[in-house]
């Protein structure tokens, strides 16, 4: 990849990132109340309550103080259109009587992956401007161009997703983990954005070569092949 194009992915997956980790609701005395008290939490919340929720950890005040001085000199341009998603339990059992449980939920988000494609699109054609551009320069630039787009998003995505709860018998309530070490929940939160991120990335990788196209470890390459093999290193 060219400058420029490494220069779009790096800002597009930094949005992607961003979007991740960004009121109490329902009563979390079953499996499905904590699920849904979690996704109405995440509806209502800002980003600290996305990050403690998604971590399953309270920030210290240290950290909030972190994010809310971040966010004041580069707002997220689209943590409104995050929250703006709609879910339905689907149904829910327990594979560990009273210790664990499987909360399935669909959820329908914006269609982020085509806003990304479009900004894409857009600042490639700005790539000689792009190229001259510093990094903070192109990341505004970059967030400029996403909030405009962003007028134009469509919730229409639909994504299932396996939550898994446990039960904390000192509280007396289901609770979620750390939700980021499986990515499906933040994937299905960004409409699928982060599947459409990594198919684009390996998409852009070069291919590697088929092993079996190798020659055999036993046949030594001639000196004329040796040579040309080693000036292509």
């Amino acid at each position: 990849m060219n400058k420029t194009i490494k220069k779009i992915f790096g800002l597009a997956m930094g949005v992607t990132l961003v979007f991740g980790l960004a009121a109490c609701g329902a009563n979390s005395d079953t499996p499905e109340g904590a699920a849904e008290a979690l996704l109405k939490d995440l509806q209502k919340g800002d980003e600290i309550v996305w990050q403690e929720k998604l971590t399953g950890k309270k920030l210290s005040d240290d950290e909030k103080k972190k994010i809310e001085k971040t966010r004041k000199e580069n707002p997220d341009p689209l943590m409104d259109e995050m929250k703006d998603f709609d879910y339905k339990i689907l149904d829910s059992k327990e594979t560990k009587k009273g210790e664990e449980a499987e909360v399935n939920v669909e959820i329908t988000a914006n269609d982020f992956p085509k806003l990304v494609e479009k900004v894409n699109k857009k600042m490639m054609s700005k790539g000689a401007e792009l190229a001259k551009m510093s990094k903070e320069e192109a990341k505004k630039e970059y967030n400029k161009e996403i909030k405009a787009a962003a007028k134009d998003l469509k919730k229409n995505v639909k994504n299932k997703v396996k939550l898994v709860a446990k039960y904390d018998k000192d509280k007396k309530e289901w609770k979620f983990g750390d939700l980021t070490k499986d990515v499906k929940l933040i994937d299905a939160l960004e409409g699928g954005l982060i599947t459409y991120m990594t198919n684009q990335l390996q998409k852009a990788m070069p291919t590697q070569p088929d092993a079996s196209a190798q020659p055999d470890a036993g046949v030594q390459p001639d000196a004329g092949a040796q040579g040309g093999l080693e000036n292509n290193q």
